[in-house]
C-alpha cells in the first residue's frame, strides 16, 4: 500500500499526542505505573538536558527533544514525500504553514486541553510555541521562494506552441481584438464548468456557423478518452450549419485533425453547405465526412442519431439564437431521453446566420412534408 504524506504527518504527530498521554495515563492509573514513570522513565527523559537554556530560551530535555523530531519529521514528511514537483511542495508547504498558524493560536498553556489534559508546564509550551512559529515560518518563505522563482518570464516565441484564435469580427471587442493581430496580448480563462459527455453512450453535436469553435475541443476530448478506452461514449456525431465558404476554410485542418485522431471510427461529420457554394470550395473529401446541399432537418436527424446507437444520448448546441431555439424545441418534442447541453459560446445573430436559419426545417413544416 502507498503511503500517503497525510499519513505520515498523522502518524508523527499522533505518535507525539500518544506519548504525552501514555504519561499521563500512567500516573493516573496507580502507584505502580506511576512509581515506574517517576523512578524509572522520568529521571532520565526530563531530567538531563540536551541543550542548555540560554537568553531568552528554556532548557530542552530528552522528552522535549523527542517531541520536537516528532514534531519536525512530521512536517518534512508531509512537505516532501513522493513530491515529484516544485508546485506540489509550494502547496503542500502553504497547508502547513496555515496548520501551524493555527497551532500557535490554540492558546499555549492557557488552552484547556493542555493545561488540564496533557498537563504540560509553562516551558514546554513555550519551546512548543515557539518551534511551532519557526517552521511556520521556514514553510511559508518556503512557498513564497517557489512562487518568486517561477515567476512567469517573457518566452521567446519559439518557445510557446501555437494558438489560433478564430474570431467572428463584429463591432467593439472582437475588431478590437483583429486590429491587435500581430501584438502582443493578455488572454484569462477559462471560465465556466465542463460538460461531462464522456458518461453518454451517444453525443450529437450540433453547430452553426462560428458555434462550431465551441464543440471542436469537446470532440476531441472525446475521441482522446475512447482512443484510451476510458470513456462510456461509442457514437460522435457533428451536425454544422455552414453560413458561408470562408467557415470551411477556418475549420478544415481541425476538422481533418479530429478525423485523423479516430483511431476507432466514432465520429461522422455533416457539414449543411449553401448551395450557391461550389465543389471547388469544399474540402476535400474523406471517409465518415459528408456534405448535404438539403434543407437542415433537425427532428429527421435526431431520430436518426437515436436508432443508430444503443444507450444514453446527449445533444449539445452552439449556435446563434435561433438554431438554439430550433434545437432545444426539437430535442423538448423529440419523444426519447436525451440530455441537452448548450455552449457557454453564445454567438449574436448575424444577417448571414438569419438567412442560413432559413434552410432549417423546424417541427411544423417537416410533418407538412412527411404528410
Amino acid at each position: 500500500m502507498k503511503m500517503r504524506p497525510a499519513l505520515l504527518y498523522a502518524i508523527c504527530a499522533g505518535a507525539m499526542v500518544c506519548l504525552l498521554l501514555v504519561l499521563r495515563v500512567a500516573l493516573a492509573l496507580g502507584r505502580k505505573l506511576g512509581r515506574f514513570y517517576v523512578e524509572e522513565v522520568r529521571p532520565h527523559a526530563n531530567y538531563p538536558l540536551l541543550i542548555t537554556r540560554r537568553a531568552g530560551t528554556t532548557n530542552i530535555t530528552i522528552l522535549d527533544s523527542t517531541l520536537l523530531i516528532l514534531y519536525i519529521v512530521a512536517n518534512v514528511s508531509f512537505l516532501l514525500f513522493r513530491a515529484h514537483d516544485y508546485n506540489l511542495v509550494a502547496t503542500r508547504s502553504a497547508l502547513l504553514f496555515v496548520a501551524n498558524l493555527v497551532l500557535l493560536s490554540a492558546g499555549g498553556s492557557t488552552n484547556l486541553v493542555i493545561d488540564k489534559v496533557l498537563k504540560l508546564e509553562k516551558a514546554t509550551c513555550d519551546l512548543a510555541h515557539r518551534w511551532i512559529g519557526r517552521t511556520a515560518a521556514i514553510e511559508g518563505a518556503i512557498h513564497g521562494l517557489i512562487y518568486l522563482t517561477k515567476s512567469p518570464r517573457s518566452p521567446r516565441r519559439g518557445d510557446l506552441p501555437e494558438l489560433a484564435l478564430l474570431i467572428e469580427t463584429r463591432k467593439g471587442f472582437s475588431r478590437s481584438v483583429r486590429q491587435a493581430a500581430g501584438r502582443r496580448i493578455l488572454l484569462d480563462g477559462p471560465y465556466g464548468h465542463s460538460k461531462h459527455l464522456g458518461q453518454y453512450d451517444k453525443v450529437v453535436f450540433f453547430a452553426s456557423g462560428i458555434g462550431v469553435t465551441a464543440v471542436i475541443l469537446h470532440i476531441r476530448s472525446l475521441l482522446e478518452s475512447h482512443n484510451r478506452k476510458e470513456g462510456m461514449v461509442r457514437r460522435v456525431s457533428l451536425v454544422w450549419l455552414v453560413e458561408s465558404s470562408v467557415q470551411i476554410s477556418w475549420v478544415k485542418d481541425l476538422l481533418d485533425a479530429l478525423l485523423d485522431d479516430d483511431a476507432r471510427k466514432i465520429l461522422t461529420i455533416v457539414i449543411y453547405v449553401p448551395f450557391e457554394i461550389s465543389d471547388s470550395e469544399l474540402s476535400q473529401r474523406r471517409p465518415r465526412l459528408f456534405e448535404a446541399r438539403t434543407n437542415l432537418a433537425i427532428p429527421w436527424t435526431l431520430d436518426k442519431e437515436w436508432s443508430a446507437e444503443m444507450g444514453r444520448m446527449a445533444v449539445f448546441v452552439s449556435g446563434h439564437p435561433r438554431y438554439e431555439r430550433l434545437v432545444r424545441r426539437a430535442v423538448a418534442h423529440a419523444g426519447h431521453s436525451i440530455t441537452l447541453f448548450a455552449g457557454s459560446f453564445l454567438p449574436d445573430e448575424t444577417s448571414t446566420s438569419h438567412q442560413s436559419s432559413m434552410r432549417i426545417v423546424s417541427n411544423q413544416e417537416l410533418l407538412t412534408k412527411s404528410v
